[in-house]
């Protein structure tokens, strides 16, 4: 069966896509608030420790409650883990915005009710990966992961210059109301399907005690895998070596460019993103994941080695077009790796 049969014509085919088109949609809202939030920051304080600090209140707590989520995502069903995740972030994003429109919003504000909706956060990716797992054959774990990256890379197209152009048009209290709309949508699309469950469902009553070990046999999986362990620590030291990237682009843009130019540099080159996320939802991948994923990388450090060449706008557009093109072949062949490796019941503690 085809991959357009597939997603078209079976049950679980038209759930994952339900879910897809409801996580592209929620994606787009996010990602524009992210924006807008980034470029808030930066305007107010004129500061990258500030902004990078920003990144990491976002991120750390997320970090350190993922090996615990993982062991929650595979005893729970993944579509309520899903819908956790979204609720828990919204409501971070709600106390943002509640200061926003009583004009009490200050910088510091933002980190505690980033965190917290890190924290929410943590339980999207695990779960997503492995509800994909349940609802797509192996035949097709390149096509649907390769979806997945398109649908975020929609969103990062879109999010850029339409938060650029609000923000100057209308301020921040516009992207908050669009991030509610998307959740809606997203969590909407949750409740009207239903995901198998993994054979061998972890069950028994939850402690703190049973959810470490529990994280400790998602890690001693990986660790007894010679092939994944590298592949993990490949992928640790790749996100820290972009990470710098997703930091400071929006304030290398600013040094040269106005905020409505910023978000149009980075919509453009976010091209990228879709052109690599429809070629690998139509290919899929080569039979060699392996040569893919690193062929890839390659590309994707060319990309970031002109985009930090010179400061300007042309250069940085780019190199980071070309950075994006090389990302969804890259993830995708690593996800659909994890996908078919590792069995469905543990895969929430692994991906974590």
């Amino acid at each position: 069966m085809s991959g357009a049969d597939y997603f078209l014509k079976t049950r679980n085919g038209r759930s994952f896509l339900t879910v897809w088109i409801g996580q592209l949609t929620s994606n787009v809202g996010s990602s524009m608030t992210r924006f807008g939030l980034a470029i808030w920051i930066f305007t107010e304080t004129g500061s990258t420790i500030q902004l990078s600090l920003l990144v990491l209140a976002g991120s750390v707590p997320g970090v350190l409650m993922t090996p615990f989520v993982g062991s929650l995502v595979d005893r729970w069903d993944r579509r309520i883990a899903m819908i956790v995740s979204d609720a828990g972030s919204a409501i971070g994003t709600l106390v943002i915005a509640v200061l926003l429109v009583t004009g009490s919003l200050e910088t510091w504000h933002l980190f505690p009710a980033l965190a917290f909706s890190s924290a929410f956060g943590a339980f999207q990716f695990p779960a997503y990966g492995a509800a994909v797992t349940l609802l797509v054959p192996k035949d097709q774990y390149g096509r649907a992961s390769g979806m997945v990256q398109l649908a975020r890379s929609i969103g990062s197209v879109i999010a850029p210059l339409a938060a650029g152009v609000l923000v100057v048009s209308s301020g921040l209290t516009a992207l908050f109301v669009i991030d509610f709309v998307t959740f809606t949508v997203a969590v909407g699309t949750l409740l009207i399907v239903r995901f198998p469950n993994p054979e061998n469902l972890t069950t028994g009553r939850v402690t703190p005690a049973g959810l470490l070990r529990e994280a400790l046999e998602g890690l001693r999986f990986v660790l007894d895998r010679r092939g994944l362990l590298i592949l993990l620590l490949t992928f640790g030291l790749v996100n820290l070596s972009f990470s710098a990237l997703g930091v400071l682009l929006i304030p290398l843009l600013l040094t040269v460019a106005s905020e409505a130019v910023a978000g149009l540099a980075v919509s453009v080159s976010a091209f990228g993103l879709i052109g690599g996320g429809l070629v690998m939802s139509i290919w899929g991948g080569s039979a060699n994941r392996l040569r893919d994923l690193f062929g890839a990388l390659t590309v994707m450090g060319t990309g970031l080695v002109i985009t930090g060449f010179r400061p300007i706008v042309g250069l940085i557009v780019v190199g980071i077009t070309i950075t994006h093109l090389a990302l969804p072949v890259a993830s995708g062949s690593s996800q659909a790796l994890w996908q078919a490796k590792v069995p469905p019941a543990l895969q929430g503690r692994v991906f974590a």
